[in-house]
């Protein structure tokens, strides 16, 4: 009897890592996109009679994208190894040990490159549940994320930790989706010049925590597509965000907010918060303001004009951020302002979905 038991859990095991490596193929397989490029050498089984396990070999993920000013930027994700691990009575739960080095290059119009920025981290964990070779709820973590412009010395650290978890409905039930976030000490780096901030940058360029919540109602679409989108839209199609909160060393922001898309494809968002601290940040100019040429000098004088009837600026302060009729207003208990306009998203733009905005301070 137990010669019986022995063989047939063998053939569980066999079978159940076959599985897996098929479904791992497939995950990978119908990910492969313009500007994703998954790649990988040879795969490997091992573990009986444990747990299932896949070593991968020279698993890399590349993801390019066009930046505003016409370059050209390629994140890669890499390592020599990756284990998939799973149990034999549930193949379709996989545990990645993802790469934990990383690699943003930046190509500018005239064909030169900056100094690349290479990412390290100590530890990088996703577990994903697979249907048929689709990725379905996801939970993952990243520690102690360190980064430098080029390849030698020591990294330093922009994240300690991040830990994310993406849940999918049925297809009946709402939200579609619900993804959950919490990263703590984000230290400053400003990834688009391709520029690492001084160990001694500002207060303000250090987050200690941002976390929230984040659901999507409707279908869930193509983000890539407008007919997709606009489908999307009229299955009354929308992204609320909930239990917001960011907290740097002088400011603490908590928010709520929704956003969807009218009959132009305009944003129709609200956005509430109840910030802590920001009449010192705002007087400092240390915030970071959106716009050019002036426009973020224009939104300080916003900003300074809601604060003013405060009895202390640097207390709780209500403000309300919306877009409606293509129109931007901020506002607190003092009243609203209109700040800009805000016309139809392109969601087939080269560099991804382009919002035109324009700020037009008006008192």
């Amino acid at each position: 009897m137990l010669v019986v038991l022995a063989a047939a859990y063998a053939i569980l095991w066999v079978v159940a890592a076959g599985a897996l490596e098929a479904r791992f193929r497939a995950a990978v397989a119908s990910r492969g996109n313009a500007h994703l490029v998954i790649s990988h050498g040879e795969i490997r089984r091992s573990g009986f009679p444990g747990a299932l396990k896949l070593d991968v070999a020279e698993p890399s993920y590349a993801y390019t994208w066009t930046r505003d000013d016409g370059s050209i930027a390629t994140l890669t994700w890499y390592d020599s190894s990756m284990a998939v691990r799973a149990s034999p009575f549930r193949p379709s739960v996989l545990r990645l040990d993802w790469p934990k080095q990383a690699l943003l290059e930046v190509k500018v119009l005239d064909g030169s490159s900056p100094e690349p920025i290479s990412l390290r981290a100590e530890t990088a964990r996703v577990d994903i549940w697979l249907s048929d070779g689709h990725a379905l709820p996801i939970e993952g973590e990243l520690r102690h994320v360190g980064a430098l412009k080029g390849f030698e010395g020591t990294p330093a650290e922009l994240l300690e930790r991040l830990s994310f978890t993406g849940d999918y409905g049925n297809g009946i039930s709402e939200p579609s989706a619900a993804w959950r976030f919490d990263a703590l000490n984000l230290t400053g780096i400003d990834l688009k010049s391709g520029m690492l901030l001084p160990h001694d940058a500002p207060d303000q360029a250090r987050i200690d925590r941002i976390s929230g919540r984040i659901e999507i109602f409707g279908p869930l679409p193509e983000p890539d597509s407008n007919a997709a989108m606009a489908a999307w839209r009229d299955a009354n199609g929308r992204v609320e965000i909930h239990d917001g909160r960011i907290e740097s060393p002088k400011l603490v922001a908590v928010f709520e907010g929704t956003l969807a898309l009218d009959g132009e494809m305009r944003p129709l968002a609200r956005l509430d918060m109840s910030v802590n601290g920001l009449g010192s940040a705002v007087e400092q100019g240390r915030i970071g303001l959106l716009g050019e040429d002036g426009e973020g000098e224009s939104l300080l004088v916003v900003l300074l004009g809601l604060l003013s009837g405060q009895d202390d600026p640097n207390g709780p302060v209500e403000l309300h951020f919306e877009t409606r009729d293509g129109r931007a207003h901020l506002g607190s208990a003092l009243g609203s302002i209109r700040i800009g306009k805000v016309g139809p998203i392109d969601f087939e733009a080269t560099n991804g979905p382009h919002i035109p905005f324009s700020f037009r301070f008006k008192g």
